[in-house]
């Protein structure tokens, strides 16, 4: 990675939307290395792989389609020239990119949480259906094994328009074994929810275990804890 060099920061008026070409050893080459806030994303290939990644991509989404080529030339000769940059929105990031060059020519059989919370994120946006079968599956897999908390299931499904997973999520929440002081405080968990959703589970939660505790008559004592669980007051 020494021999990469990368241009100084643009000037603020300079297009958002430009895309810096990667130099080694003075000379320019085309693939997947973009210029981003100041940052700049791993060199993930060579000019091969990058070619057959952009033809790839274009055919998996009408976006990429159109941010491989450039005005006025309708079939661009990929990774060989400064003339033919990819031009992406600025509100694509280079990890967002990476995410998705990576599915379409490495797949991974075990993505962790975060690949696959932005392989969603992007499929639902750029409408790559093959990209957003890999992420479910495997994201509705690492639920029901019990690798992802069932609250962050349902900000995403919930954000993302996945009802499959917003039943199996709240009824998770709903069980007696998950308190809602055990994760409501967890950044890493509710980053993914809003304070109305927060707040609708805690009262789900407090109407359930008022449900449990009417259920038991007379009231429980501490004789009662075997035959009646669930009737303590931890939400």
């Amino acid at each position: 990675m020494s021999d990469i060099t990368m241009p100084p920061t643009p000037p603020p008026t300079q297009n958002p939307q430009e895309q810096w070409v990667i130099r080694r050893n003075g000379q320019a080459i085309r693939h997947a290395h973009f210029y981003d806030t100041g940052k700049t994303l791993r060199d993930p290939a060579e000019d091969t792989l990058y070619r057959q990644s952009a033809h790839s991509l274009s055919r998996v989404s009408n976006f990429f389609a159109s941010a491989f080529s450039i005005s006025g030339i309708t079939s661009p000769e990929e990774g060989t020239s400064d003339d033919c940059p990819i031009f992406l929105p600025s509100s694509v990031t280079c990890a967002d990119f990476e995410v998705l060059l990576w599915f379409q020519i490495d797949y991974n059989p075990d993505p962790s949480q975060d690949t696959l919370l932005r392989a969603i994120s992007i499929s639902r946006r750029w409408s790559v259906q093959s990209l957003y079968n890999y992420a479910f599956d495997h994201f509705k897999r690492k639920f029901e094994s019990g690798n992802i908390h069932p609250a962050i299931v349902l900000g995403v499904a919930r954000e993302y328009g996945i009802p499959a997973l917003i039943s199996p999520a709240v009824r998770a929440l709903a069980s007696p074994d998950i308190s809602l002081s055990s994760w409501s405080v967890n950044l890493d968990i509710i980053l993914h929810m809003s304070v109305v959703d927060i707040g609708a589970i805690g009262r789900m939660k407090e109407r359930l275990l008022d449900t449990r505790t009417a259920l038991c008559t007379p009231p429980p004592d501490i004789h009662d804890q075997g035959t009646c669980s669930g009737t303590n007051r931890t939400l």
